[in-house]
């Protein structure tokens, strides 16, 4: 489920989105301003280290591990997997301008995992 309003993303907020023509979903890691780095795993926001912030345990890669501090430019949001050793995110893809910001996610509907169907995000 998603909600189509225009209100502006936050962090922490499942987005969905369009690029290259596909539509992705991802969780927004910054918005306008924010500086964001990577560092063992943790991610930093603002000087406030956020923890893993949402990734599953175990990443293994350097990418995953480790990045470089990065300034999000206003009107975007710098968007980050959960599953960060396999998801081809703002690390890779950019930045992501709010204009191609289609909604947020509200709610599993349908899920390969039981548990989770009915599941709601505030």
């Amino acid at each position: 489920m998603s909600d189509t309003r225009s209100v502006p993303p936050t962090v922490g907020d499942i987005v969905v989105f369009r690029h290259a023509g596909t539509l992705f979903i991802f969780r927004v890691a910054g918005v306008g301003n924010d500086i964001l780095a990577i560092v063992n795993g943790d991610l930093i926001r603002n000087a406030e280290n956020l923890g893993t912030f949402h990734a599953r345990a175990g990443a293994k890669k350097a990418y995953s591990l480790d990045m470089t501090p990065v300034r999000v430019e206003p009107g975007h949001v710098y968007l980050l997997g959960d599953n960060r050793d396999n998801n081809n995110d703002s690390r890779f893809m950019g930045q992501v301008n709010l204009e191609n910001v289609v909604g947020k996610v509200t709610g599993i509907r349908f899920s390969k995992e039981w548990s989770r169907i009915g599941t709601i995000f505030p």
